[in-house]
């Protein structure tokens, strides 16, 4: 494998995400390379109800994920610097989230991608054009 110089760990604060911060900062630390931590947000394209404010609604919807992305990335930082790691943070968000997480390592130039598997393992597999570590 060529050298690695940035490898990209996706983290949404879960506890298979620690799992996968912990296992891709080790691995980041053993190549010497930055890492890169993501959260990923998905879009919010249309909600549809004549029950409630559908703007209000999204908008505390986004609230509760950029609080959720804070304390994941957050979590992450901490452990890289515990771990003696170069790092980064990032936030991404898509449609999907494979596609999210494919777009930030192409824009922070990840010659590896570390996920916990989710049920979109498939596509990142599928899509990627760098090596993907699935911690389980």
């Amino acid at each position: 494998m060529k050298s690695v110089k940035r490898v990209l760990i996706r983290t949404d604060g879960s506890a298979p995400s620690r799992k996968a911060v912990r296992e891709g900062l080790a691995v980041a630390k053993a190549m010497r390379a930055e890492a890169i931590g993501v959260h990923v947000r998905r879009s919010f394209t249309h909600v549809v109800s004549a029950e409630f404010d559908a703007a209000a609604e999204l908008e505390r919807i986004r609230e509760a994920a950029r609080r959720e992305g804070d304390k994941a990335l957050g979590a992450f930082e901490r452990a890289a610097r515990k771990a003696g790691v170069r790092f980064g943070t990032a936030r991404a968000k898509g449609d999907s989230g494979w596609q999210a997480v494919l777009e930030a390592a192409r824009e922070h130039k990840c010659g590896l991608i570390v996920t916990p598997p989710d049920s979109e393992t498939d596509n990142l597999l599928a899509k990627a054009r760098v090596p993907v570590l699935i911690v389980p």
